[in-house]
């Protein structure tokens, strides 16, 4: 699945694992805001897509989960503050999940 064409494995296993340090710490922070989580999942799928021999692997895994656009246009009420948090951190769980999966085929196929 993955490739590494311009570095040694063990950077491309410890940036992995940094991201995976910063999408913990994005869980353990009280308030997680949208621009935060998606700049982390952008730097997390970028890096994945770059190391990977499909880079568009991830890119169907992403469209595959993408939730239709309602075309109820009523007004409904603004989500408070802790549920926007709580719907960020859903996002980062389930990055972290891919990136946890994408770290374990990494390190089963680099293993020495």
């Amino acid at each position: 699945m993955f490739r590494v064409t311009h570095t040694t494995p063990k950077k491309v296993l410890s940036h992995l694992l940094r991201l995976q340090r910063e999408g913990e710490a994005l869980l353990g922070q009280a308030q997680v805001s949208a621009l935060d989580e998606g700049k982390w999942a952008d730097r997390v799928f970028r890096y994945l897509k770059k190391i990977s021999t499909d880079p568009e692997t991830f890119e169907r895994l992403i469209w595959k989960n993408m939730v239709p656009m309602s075309l109820d246009f009523r007004p409904r009420a603004l989500p408070t503050l802790e549920e926007m948090t709580k719907i960020q951190k859903k996002h980062v769980q389930k990055t972290m999940i891919t990136l946890a999966g994408a770290i374990e085929q990494f390190e089963a196929q680099y293993e020495e």
